[in-house]
């Protein structure tokens, strides 16, 4: 068995020969497909990272007075990404993104808006 390190979600997370006597059938074919998964995982949360601060500065104004839609924020972002050929991903993740950038939801008015980002007008073409 490899000896090794990765960074996983608690952070940096060690396997070593250990692991097989913790876990007898458990094969270096097991461990590398986990840790191919991970990074892949990492990997894409980093693009979708890079997508959403592109389309923040884009498309967006940050003043902490303003909010937006849910619904209305996606969409943009959705439009933002077919124009570039992006995948935008599910409404979930593009919330886990929008959440990791430091901007915060809540309800008002029956409906989820975020605090402190609001829509730029489109530009008329």
């Amino acid at each position: 068995m490899t000896s090794g390190s990765f960074i996983g979600r608690h952070g940096l997370v060690r396997y070593t020969e250990q692991l097989g006597h913790r876990y007898p059938r458990t094969g270096e074919c097991e461990i590398r497909a986990c840790l191919r998964y991970a990074r892949q995982g990492a990997e894409e949360r980093a693009e979708r990272r890079a997508r959403l601060a592109r389309v923040v500065d884009e498309r967006c104004l940050l003043m902490a007075s303003m909010h937006a839609g849910s619904t209305e924020l996606f969409t943009a972002y959705e439009k933002w990404c077919a124009a570039e050929r992006e995948d935008a991903g599910t409404p979930t993740a593009f919330a886990t993104a929008m959440k990791a950038k430091g901007f915060e939801n809540g309800k008002s008015n029956g409906r989820m808006r975020w605090r402190g980002i609001g829509l730029a007008a489109e530009d008329a073409e």
